[in-house]
């Protein structure tokens, strides 16, 4: 199975934590952002909606249409195309008394929608939905202000309805949700760059950390780990080489100890040599042998040498000591035990 490289796996990890931070901030400017046109288109609702009641309320007092019609027709002109749908004034029955279509003053709305609305002075807009098209309805009472016995009396004489497209909002919110998305998309792209050289300086160190080790169970002794991070990798790749320096000498101990035992088999086997492989056989007598060193190398010794027909020597050494100092000094014993047997043997036959 193919692994799967350390700096893939945290880059990926980042660039999905990235990920999941600027859709979640994305989609929180998008909520604000949508309730503050929202507010705003209200604002401005309600504002229009006011100043066309202040209009109508003089327009109906003076008798004066025009007044009326002249702030409708400011209203529809000052304000973005298809913005607003309808500007009109009703009396207290839901007659229309003035509006943007001249066509439609005279007919007759319902107004039992609103009533309480109305009589609650709520500033509010109503959102209702007409044509399949969502509408904000800004409604503003008209009161007309009387002196009764001395009393200032206010008195409902109709309501101003200003009817906003939530379209604009929508088109507002899409051009708001363009704007975030590619402000979002480059906050992304920046973030995963960002997060890979990070990526790439995080784990650069941890990558030849795991190199130097290939290479040191490859039996690469005198490979050094150079990282210089002044941090805990820094302190593991400095263990590595000391490691690896306690490797080396190890190894070099152990085959110095290797060479060294295979200098004492052979000087082992040398020695075995030395020892008679076979005993002589004396009528009369038996003999036997054994022979096992306390280490690889003794100084212990035995030997025969026949004299003549009717005499056999018999010779047994141990020299104090154990290992190799205690082999020499016996071959040099036997060197010296054979030399004078040999000469013992040429005066006797002289």
């Amino acid at each position: 199975m193919k692994q799967i490289s350390i700096k893939i796996k945290f880059g990926v990890l980042v660039g999905i934590l990235i990920f999941i931070v600027v859709i979640a901030i994305s989609t929180t400017l998008l909520n604000q952002e949508k309730k503050v046109l929202v507010e705003r288109i209200q604002r401005q609702g309600l504002i229009l909606s006011k100043n066309l009641a202040s209009s109508a309320a003089e327009g109906i007092t003076t008798s004066d249409e025009l007044v009326i019609y002249q702030t409708i027709e400011d209203i529809i002109r000052q304000e973005e195309k298809e913005a607003i749908k309808e500007a009109f004034v009703l009396d207290t029955t839901g007659k229309i008394i003035a509006h943007n279509n001249i066509k439609k003053v005279g007919q007759s709305l319902d107004t039992r929608s609103w009533e309480s609305d109305i009589k609650k002075e709520s500033q509010k807009p109503r959102l209702f939905e007409k044509d399949n098209e969502l509408l904000y309805d800004f409604m503003t009472p008209i009161f007309l202000k009387t002196f009764k016995k001395g009393v200032l009396k206010r008195v409902l004489i109709g309501s101003a309805h200003i009817i906003y497209s939530y379209r604009v909002v929508q088109k507002a919110l899409n051009k708001a949700t363009l704007s975030v998305f590619f402000i979002s998309f480059l906050i992304l792209a920046a973030g995963i760059g960002a997060s890979f050289l990070l990526t790439r300086f995080i784990v650069s160190p941890i990558m030849k950390i795991a190199h130097g080790a290939q290479q040191i169970g490859n039996g690469n002794l005198q490979y050094k780990i150079s990282v210089n991070t002044k941090d805990e990798l820094e302190f593991l790749s400095n263990q590595f080489n000391i490691m690896t320096e306690k490797l080396e000498e190890a190894q070099k101990i152990m085959l110095k100890q290797e060479r060294l035992k295979y200098e004492l088999d052979i000087a082992t086997g040398i020695q075995n040599s030395l020892i008679p492989q076979k005993i002589p056989s004396i009528k009369n007598m038996a003999l036997s042998a054994y022979y096992s060193p306390a280490k690889e190398i003794g100084g212990d010794y035995y030997d025969f040498y026949k004299i003549d027909n009717n005499k056999l020597g018999i010779i047994m050494a141990d020299v104090s000591g154990k290992g190799v100092p205690a082999a020499m000094i016996m071959v040099m014993v036997r060197s010296i035990l054979k030399s004078q047997v040999f000469s013992a043997k040429t005066a006797f036959h002289t």
